[in-house]
């Protein structure tokens, strides 16, 4: 049998590679996957800073603080002043933010402007992504019977630790109640405090449990030790959505930990046996000047 020459292997080969490097390029290239961000207000203005990179059905971190080449890359392929990003909400109501200008503090962060005016309030989804269907589910207040579920979960933790009576009222604390897993049955989703500091903190979400009782899916309570009360844990509900496409809403949790290098990141919590486990963690936003650090 005639063996190709060394010319035709090497051509062969040099063919291969392209293939490959395409390949890859196609899987990996920049601003064609679907990132889910946060819009949220800082200072007077509104900023959009990434939550989760959503690959081949896997949750991917943006890059982090120290990978300073990597957060310019990001910066340059997603925020190029006039592109724009579709807004995600509860009530199907469209909305887009425009980019305008780089965050000079963390370039994972640009500055953006609402279409129309008003439509991203508070702190809002929104993504690069025409063909995602997710959407943020509905939450609404608790009844009373759904209080007294509440209190009755919440209650102990504070009470054996010392740290005063949770309260399912104030600026702090925040209950609600939301279908997360397809069900037609509602969870308890809550955030509370006490202290001086609103230092002890618990955030939870509980299930109806087959005698019909609300029981904990996941339980979060961590209290203050240090003398000046500062080393809190703070976590709030940002929305629900389903990410993955399976019709249960993965939970995205907003964290304000003392112990990150970051000012705030995100958790996104799954329903797995019943139980609420973390399946990511990564994101969020850092500004080095506004802790002092140069």
């Amino acid at each position: 049998m005639r063996q190709p020459s060394s010319r035709a292997v090497a051509l062969s080969l040099s063919l291969l590679l392209v293939v490959v490097a395409q390949s890859f390029g196609q899987r990996r290239a920049p601003g064609k996957e679907t990132v889910l961000f946060e819009v949220t207000g800082y200072g007077d203005k509104q900023i959009i800073l990434p939550i989760v990179i959503v690959r081949g059905g896997r949750f991917v971190a943006p890059p982090a603080f120290n990978m300073k080449a990597a957060r310019r890359q990001f910066a340059a392929s997603y925020y190029r002043p006039g592109q724009k990003y579709r807004l995600l909400n509860s009530d199907g109501e469209g909305g887009t933010v425009t980019v305008k200008s780089h965050d000079a503090c963390d370039p994972t962060a640009a500055y953006v402007e609402a279409q129309p005016a008003g439509a991203a309030e508070g702190r809002t989804l929104a993504t690069n992504s025409d063909s995602f269907a997710g959407r943020p589910i509905k939450r609404r207040e608790l009844t009373q019977a759904e209080q007294a579920e509440m209190m009755r979960l919440i209650d102990p933790p504070f009470r054996r630790g010392g740290y005063g009576e949770p309260s399912l009222t104030g600026v702090s604390s925040i209950a609600e109640a939301a279908d997360l897993d397809g069900d037609d049955k509602s969870e308890l989703i809550g955030s509370f405090t006490t202290g001086p500091k609103t230092e002890h903190t618990l955030f939870i979400i509980a299930s109806r449990d087959a005698g019909g009782r609300f029981k904990p899916g996941l339980l979060l309570f961590t209290p203050a030790t240090d003398e000046y009360h500062d080393n809190s844990v703070r976590r709030y509900l940002l929305e629900a959505i389903d990410l993955d496409g399976d019709h249960i809403a993965e939970a995205i949790v907003s964290v304000n930990d003392y112990r990150s290098q970051n000012d705030w990141y995100f958790v996104i919590y799954k329903k797995q046996g019943g139980r609420w486990r973390s399946v990511y963690r990564g994101g969020g936003f850092r500004c080095p000047e506004d802790r002092g650090e140069h």
